[in-house]
């Protein structure tokens, strides 16, 4: 957990960001706040931290809005994005499978492409290997260290 700030004044009178990171997936939630009473952080959340202020800053640069109402374009980003260590996304750790583009953009992903009601038997297999998966994970990051 990680505070960052102080930004601009958003709406609510919000200056400051605090970053939570799960130790684990390295997963990232943010809430906006007007004001802390105590700071705490750690390793990871300053490297996240660094990650959100530079997407902001991107966002911020092309778009001229609130940073508040960019930073959920910023977390998607963190959240899709393949890590290094893992070539695997924050996503796919924590809900067990590809990003699914929103439909209105109009790309769909090879999932829902290639989906077929009638191959069940298929589907049960993926998930089947759901925990390999994580398990290739938690060697590439202890490798990696």
């Amino acid at each position: 957990m990680n505070i960052v700030g102080s930004f601009p004044m958003a709406i609510g009178q919000r200056r400051i960001l605090l970053v939570v990171v799960d130790y684990f997936s390295k997963w990232v939630e943010v809430k906006p706040l007007a004001r802390i009473s105590e700071q705490m952080s750690n390793g990871q959340a300053e490297v996240t931290n660094r990650e959100i202020l530079r997407g902001l800053q991107t966002r911020l640069n092309h778009v001229r809005g609130s940073w508040v109402d960019e930073l959920s374009s910023v977390l998607w980003v963190l959240h899709t994005t393949p890590k290094e260590a893992t070539d695997v996304t924050l996503f796919q750790l924590v809900y067990k499978r590809e990003v699914a583009v929103p439909v209105k953009i109009g790309v769909e992903s090879d999932w829902v492409q290639l989906y077929d009601k009638r191959n069940g038997e298929q589907r049960l297999m993926e998930l089947d290997l759901v925990d390999e998966v994580q398990d290739k994970v938690v060697v590439w990051l202890m490798a990696y260290r």
